[in-house]
C-alpha cells in the first residue's frame, strides 16, 4: 500500500497549524498594544492665566491665577492625545504641577508699564509627553485710576476791604473736589496797599492728598492785586493840586476868624496875651481882620506804619495860620498877629484820584497859642515821635484868599459835605 498521500495531507496541516498560530500571535498582539503617541501637541497657557490689575496709577496691583485643573482636564479630553494621556495621567499631572508662572513685576504699578511672563516647569516630562508651551506675550498695563489734577485757586475767591495801605484780604474757599481735601491758605502779610501784588500759598498735606484723596495738586501759590476803592494820602505831593480841598478849608478859616472876632474876641486875646500886656481882658471887646490871613506853613503829617492802630487817624493835614487883628476899643492903630491852626484829618483819594474826604472832621482851634511857635509845637513838635511829618511848601498850594478880592456868590457855594462824602468846590 502507498504512503504519499499521508504525506501531504501531514504537510498540510503542519503548514496550517503553523499559519493558524502566526495568525493568532499577530491578532493577539494588536489586542494588547497601549495607545501610542500620534502628535507633538501645543499648549497657549494664555488661555488658562487670569491676570488681573487694579488700582490706582503709580500704585497699581497685579494679580495672576493660573488654572492647572483646567489644563489638565483639557489635555485629558483632546481628541487626538487624550486617550494617551489618561494612560500617563501621572505623568500628565506631575508636569502641569511644576508649572509656575510669575510676572516681572506686580506692585506700584503704572499705565504703560509693560510686563513679562516667566515660565518655569518640568521640561524633561514636558519633551517625555510631547508636550510644547508656546511664549507668552508681554501685557502693557493700562485702565489704571489717574489721579485727578487739582489747582485750588480755580475755587477761591478774594475780596478786599479797608482803605489803601491798610487793605485786608479775604479768602473764600469752595472746594469743587467730590472727594476731600482740605487746603488753607495765607497770604504773604497782612495789610496791602491798592495795586500791591498779593502773594497767596496754598497749604495742605501732600500725602494725605494723594494717597487718600488720590488728588495732585498743580498749584500751590499765586498772585493777585490788591483793590481799594479809597487810598490814604500818604505824600505831600498828592495834595498839591487840590485846589478844591484849600477853597473849603480857607472858607471855613474865614468864617472861623470872622465869627470869633465879632463874638468871642477873648479867644484872640488870650492868644495874644493881651492881659499880661495891656492889662485888658474880658470878653466885651470885639476885633477885626487888619489885612490879609496868611498861612504861614503847612504840613502832612502821616502815622508810622508799625504804630497804626484801627482808630489813630491815618494822616493830617495841618497849617499854622497867622491872623492880623485890630481891636479899636483898645488900640485903633496897633496891629496884632494871632496865630491859629487848623487840622483835617483822614484824606482819601478815590481810584480816579478825587479827593475823599469827611469835611466835618476839619477842626479850627486858637487858644492858648500864643505865638507861631507854640503854634508850631503843637502840630508838629508834639507829634514827632507818632508821624512822620512832612512840609508843604506853602508855594505849591493856593495862597489864601485876599480881603481885596471881590467875592463871586455864584461860585462860593461851597457846603459842608457829610462825614465820607467828596466835596468838590470850584
Amino acid at each position: 500500500m502507498s504512503k504519499l498521500p499521508i504525506r501531504f495531507v501531514s504537510v498540510k496541516f503542519s503548514t496550517l497549524l503553523i499559519a493558524v498560530v502566526l495568525l493568532v500571535g499577530v491578532v493577539g498582539f494588536s489586542g494588547c498594544a497601549k495607545a501610542s503617541k500620534s502628535k507633538e501637541i501645543e499648549v497657549d497657557l494664555n488661555e488658562y492665566i487670569t491676570l488681573d490689575i487694579q488700582g490706582k496709577d503709580t500704585q497699581g496691583v497685579a494679580t495672576l491665577t493660573f488654572d492647572s485643573e483646567l489644563l489638565l482636564e483639557d489635555l485629558l479630553d483632546d481628541p487626538d492625545r487624550g486617550e494617551y494621556f489618561e494612560d500617563e495621567e501621572r505623568k500628565l499631572t506631575n508636569l502641569i504641577e511644576s508649572i509656575t508662572v510669575e510676572l516681572s513685576d506686580t506692585y506700584e504699578l503704572t499705565n504703560g508699564d509693560v510686563l513679562s511672563y516667566d515660565i518655569e516647569y518640568d521640561e524633561d516630562r514636558a519633551e517625555d509627553l510631547e508636550i510644547v508651551f508656546t511664549d507668552l506675550e508681554d501685557v502693557t498695563v493700562e485702565g489704571l485710576a489717574v489721579p485727578t489734577e487739582y489747582n485750588p485757586f480755580d475755587d477761591v475767591t478774594l475780596t478786599f476791604s479797608g482803605v489803601s495801605p491798610f487793605v485786608e484780604v479775604k479768602v473764600e474757599f469752595n472746594c469743587s473736589l467730590d472727594t476731600s481735601l482740605y487746603v488753607t491758605f495765607s497770604t504773604d502779610k497782612e495789610l496791602y496797599a491798592r495795586g500791591e501784588t498779593v502773594i497767596l500759598t496754598a497749604d495742605y498735606d501732600e500725602y494725605d492728598a494723594e494717597e487718600n484723596s488720590f488728588v495732585i495738586v498743580t498749584q500751590t501759590e499765586k498772585e493777585y492785586v490788591a483793590e481799594a476803592e479809597y487810598e490814604y494820602i500818604l505824600e505831600a505831593s498828592q495834595l498839591v493840586d487840590k485846589t478844591e480841598l484849600f477853597d473849603y478849608i480857607y472858607g471855613e478859616v474865614q468864617d472861623f476868624v470872622t465869627t470869633e472876632l465879632s463874638a468871642h474876641a477873648e479867644s484872640f486875646y488870650i492868644g495874644l496875651d493881651m492881659f499880661d500886656v495891656y492889662g485888658y481882658g474880658g470878653n466885651y471887646y470885639t476885633g477885626e481882620l487888619a489885612g490879609d490871613i496868611v498861612v504861614e506853613s503847612a504840613y502832612l503829617l502821616t502815622q508810622k506804619m508799625d504804630q497804626v492802630n484801627s482808630f489813630d487817624d491815618i494822616n493830617e493835614l495841618s497849617f499854622v495860620i497867622k491872623v492880623p487883628v485890630i481891636f479899636t476899643e483898645i488900640d485903633a492903630t496897633t496891629v496884632y498877629y494871632a496865630y491859629i491852626f487848623a487840622t483835617l484829618p483822614d484824606l482819601q483819594l478815590d481810584a480816579d484820584g478825587n479827593i475823599f474826604v469827611a469835611y466835618s472832621d476839619l477842626y479850627i482851634g486858637s487858644k492858648y497859642k500864643t505865638t507861631q511857635i507854640a503854634t508850631y509845637d503843637y502840630l508838629v513838635t508834639d507829634n514827632v515821635n507818632d508821624y512822620e511829618i512832612a512840609e508843604i511848601p506853602v508855594t505849591d498850594i493856593p495862597v489864601f484868599p485876599s480881603l481885596s478880592a471881590v467875592a463871586d456868590p455864584a461860585t462860593e457855594t461851597t457846603t459842608e459835605t457829610t462825614a465820607g462824602e467828596t466835596t468838590v468846590a470850584p
